[in-house]
């Protein structure tokens, strides 16, 4: 009897120690964290009239259809004051699920509609804001890595060339690695990759890519990989007293799903994530197919995506002062530092949707809440981040920090 009742009781406690541990993790992994020692708030972090150079606004994963999208309506926010000297940066998945079909696609009238009405918000967005915008390709706006992703892509380029609502543009060109240059201010070089090309296994084959800066662009072969990381090179190594900013949709440095890290509910009902009543524990099994088994090149644990990250991170380590490198993908707002590298990293992807995440010892901020980062240069050189995010009671911003040497 006593056994019987023991058995019982530990089945119960050890239910409560699961349970317990899966609202833990949910409640840590949307939970907003600081590192220790360092303070949230910078009240000179923000440029003024006269000390901003250039402002970027960095926008990631916006592409829900969401009229009423609150990390949109931060943008005009952002840019008051500055609108002559701002850009927005949309860092890829514009368009989920599967980017803007295109013309002469069958059987996806709804789909390119509803496509289109989501690029349009975030062009009039910027256009409301009264600021130019650069779009980035994300995996979602090719095809979801898909056979359909080039069509797709050049489908996206074409619509944001036609709109009239805004100074907008997609770099780099559909189907193109990249890198493109653009000088802004005095203060910045902004350089623009479309990572997700990179990670492919095979690269569109186009005769017409190029890299360097719009109106003076040199050749590039857009199956050649070793051409890209040799243009990014030089791009970094011609910058002068400029400070690098290099924008992709893949981030160098996440710790969310795309960084290995899942929450307990993951971990141990895996199944949950096929179908949201399905409560078989099956502990481990889902770290260990998808970070140890199947290893997608979505994810920081991919091959392909760990080469990226390391031919990149060479390049930008060799920049004059230290480069910022941002992205989206993650569905969170995470700053990272690294002890052995002069590069900070911005993660800026939760524009529409939310994700858990974790922290590392490079952590220096992360939360998973709508919102945006801004980034100003300022005409002394110095730089800084902002977090800015909104919720029923408005607008705030959460965190600031200088970017330092």
């Amino acid at each position: 009897m006593y056994g019987t009742s023991l058995c019982a009781a530990g089945r119960r406690y050890g239910l409560v120690v699961i349970i317990a541990a899966v609202a833990s993790s949910a409640c840590a992994g949307h939970s907003l964290y600081v590192r220790p020692g360092v303070s949230p708030q910078c009240p000179n972090c923000a440029a003024g009239p006269e000390q901003l150079d250039t402002r970027v606004l960095l926008v990631g994963d916006a592409g829900e259809f969401d009229p009423d999208n609150p990390a949109l309506q931060v943008l005009a926010n952002a840019a008051v004051g500055a609108t002559d000297r701002s850009v927005a940066l949309f860092l890829g998945d514009n368009a989920y699920p599967r980017g803007l079909p295109g013309a002469n696609e069958a059987g996806v009238d709804a789909e390119r509609t509803n496509s289109e009405k989501i690029l349009q918000l975030q062009v009039e967005a910027a256009g409301h804001a009264g600021i130019p915008a650069v779009f980035v390709a994300g995996n979602h706006d090719w095809d979801k890595s898909g056979p359909r992703g080039l069509e797709r892509l050049q489908a996206q380029e074409a619509f944001l060339a036609e709109t009239t609502a805004a100074d907008v543009v997609l770099h780099p060109t559909a189907g193109c690695p990249g890198p493109t240059v653009l000088d802004l201010g005095e203060r910045v070089r902004l350089i623009v990759a479309d990572s997700e090309w990179l990670l492919r296994a095979e690269h569109p084959k186009l005769t017409d890519c190029t890299w360097g800066a719009p109106g003076a662009l040199l050749p590039l072969a857009s199956h050649d990989a070793e051409g890209f990381y040799s243009a990014l090179a030089e791009a970094v190594r011609s910058a002068g007293d400029r400070r690098i900013l290099l924008a992709t949709h893949h981030p160098l440095k996440t710790r969310g799903s795309h960084g290995g890290y899942f929450t307990a509910k993951e971990f141990f009902f895996p199944l949950t994530l096929a179908k949201s009543w399905l409560y078989l524990p099956i502990p481990g099994l889902y770290p260990l197919l998808r970070y140890g088994i199947v290893r997608s090149d979505q994810d920081l644990y991919g091959s392909r995506n760990r080469e990226m990250v390391r031919r990149i991170e060479e390049v930008l380590a060799t920049a004059a002062s230290a480069a910022i490198a941002a992205a989206g993908h993650e569905h969170t707002l995470q700053v990272f530092d690294d002890p052995a590298l002069p590069i900070w990293y911005l993660v800026s992807g939760s524009a529409a949707k939310l994700g858990a995440t974790g922290k590392t010892d490079d952590t220096i901020f992360k939360h998973a809440a709508p919102g945006i980062m801004v980034v100003d240069f300022f005409v002394d050189g110095r730089v800084s981040v902002r977090v800015v995010e909104v919720d029923a009671a408005g607008v705030h911003e959460v965190f600031a920090l200088w970017l330092g040497e």
